[in-house]
């Protein structure tokens, strides 16, 4: 009797020391996890920083062009109306306007996607001059606040503009209630886009490719 007495407390021992054994290893692979999630969320901030730097200087040197043109402009309109020439007048004015339209920048409440969606626009303006045109208009909800989804609309995007004659961008992103649409317009003179996948349909009306894609929430 006291034998098996003892074998039970050996075996309540011996669960013990298991039991604190395991929290010891639970304890220690939590702080690994919360070190390893720090660290990712840390490279990712630090990457935010680096691209957002990049765009301040964009922008900051294409309001430096917009109020050096405004200034000549100015001067050029003024004498033109004092010379009475009001047709160049109206012309120059008409140049402003292509000249506002012509400087995106995307500034909604969520800063993952505007980050990425500028880069992304300022690349492809850079590289092939391309004219875009944007209509955006999403809440501060928690779809746009993962990466995950901003990339893959950036994706979206980049691999239909890759497919098209890269001259003209036209995106339209509205956000609902329970989806996001996303209408893409390029110009393809040869009517040859390949369809992404077999969810995603090209429609083509003159020179022009539209695609509509619909990203459940």
């Amino acid at each position: 009797m006291q034998k098996t007495i003892d074998d039970i407390y050996l075996v309540l021992l011996l669960l013990t020391v298991l039991f604190f054994v395991v929290c010891i290893l639970f304890i220690h692979m939590t702080r690994l996890y919360n070190e390893k999630t720090e660290y990712v969320l840390k490279n990712k901030e630090l990457e935010y920083i680096e691209k957002n730097k990049s765009l301040v200087h964009y922008l900051h040197d294409n309001v430096m062009k917009i109020q050096h043109s405004l200034r000549y402009g100015l001067i050029l309109i003024e004498n033109n109306i004092d010379d009475q020439k009001y047709e160049d007048a109206k012309n120059q004015v008409e140049h402003f306007y292509d000249l506002l339209d012509e400087k995106t920048n995307i500034m909604t409440n969520n800063y993952i996607f505007d980050t990425l969606l500028n880069d992304y626009i300022f690349l492809i303006k850079s590289q092939f001059d391309t004219k875009v045109k944007l209509l955006i208009n999403i809440g501060n909800d928690s779809f746009f606040k993962d990466f995950n989804n901003c990339d893959k609309i950036i994706n979206t995007i980049s691999n239909f503009f890759e497919q098209s004659d890269k001259t003209y961008l036209e995106i339209k992103l509205i956000e609902h209630e329970a989806y996001v649409q996303l209408d893409l317009f390029v110009e393809n003179k040869e009517n040859n886009i390949d369809k992404i996948n077999q969810d995603m349909n090209v429609e083509y009306f003159e020179d022009y490719a539209h695609l509509k894609v619909i990203f459940d929430k």
